[in-house]
């Protein structure tokens, strides 16, 4: 399970695995995706029934396997020329005697597996051809791997996005306030489009779309001059009105996230 952890990762595991054995297949665990082919010995571990295809997995939030951040192992994993990472996953493949590689993962997991994997192809040779075979499942409530209508964790993510939007505005009513929402998705606006257009939302601000303030304004007042109250919501990576791009924040370990186009939007909005 590839990337950030999303609804819905076990019970695509507990799927697969009911799935192969009924075909007498045996299935077997990367609890950190394909760095873990990378060690010696790799580490992967044979998935037990009566766990992994339970009932509970179906309500079971995370990923019972353990999850895999790209970040998480790039110091040892970028280190390596895209032949030697091929080579070594090819030989924790063929140790393991694994017919093909089933991940899950998002447009960020899949791009640094599709890179392996087309490298692979294009050097192969005919006297010593190395194979990895590999079934995608997109996952991610981003909803923006190329060519999936819908990716594990999205409506789940869109239910619960879509609750708290609806869920602010017994509040906004009351004190006749002009709320404002933000959702997750990165750069793409798929998870607050649909969780606003669910939750009852007022306004809809988008990354693929550009903000002009004075229309914003305009529609906020005509609303809250109907409602006496308004509820807006904005994805975390839109070009805020004040500075024409994303807000982010700064991490404990220096590093930069999206995060804060609420606040920008509702002091944008107040002032």
């Amino acid at each position: 399970t590839s990337g950030g952890d999303c609804p819905s990762l076990n019970a695509c595991i507990r799927a697969i695995l009911k799935t192969a054995t009924a075909r007498n297949i045996e299935v077997y665990g990367l609890p950190i995706g394909f760095p873990g082919l990378l060690q010696d010995p790799p580490i992967a571990f044979k998935l037990d029934y009566e766990s992994f295809a339970s009932v509970s997995m179906l309500s079971k939030g995370g990923s019972r396997l353990g999850g895999f951040v790209a970040s998480d192992y790039s110091p040892g994993f970028d280190v390596l020329t895209l032949d030697e990472k091929a080579t070594k996953i090819s030989a924790g493949i063929e140790q393991f005697g694994i017919d093909a590689i089933i991940a899950t993962g998002g447009d960020s997991s899949f791009e640094r597996i599709a890179e392996l994997l087309q490298h692979v192809t294009a050097s192969e040779g005919e006297e010593n051809k190395i194979k990895i075979p590999f079934l995608g499942i997109p996952k991610t409530i981003d909803n923006d791997v190329p060519e999936a209508i819908f990716s594990l964790g999205f409506q789940s993510a869109v239910l619960v996005a879509a609750r708290a939007i609806a869920s602010v505005r017994d509040t906004a009513e009351s004190h006749r306030r002009v709320i404002v929402v933000e959702c997750m998705g990165r750069e793409a606006g798929f998870l607050t489009l649909h969780a606003g257009l669910a939750g009852g939302a007022d306004t809809i601000l988008l990354p693929e779309y550009d903000i002009h303030g004075a229309t914003l304004l305009d529609h906020i007042k005509k609303v809250y001059s109907e409602n006496q109250c308004a509820i807006v919501a904005v994805s975390e990576s839109i070009s805020i009105p004040q500075t024409g791009e994303a807000a982010t924040y700064t991490t404990a370990d220096g590093g930069t996230r999206l995060g804060g186009s609420a606040e920008a939007v509702a002091r944008f909005i107040a002032d």
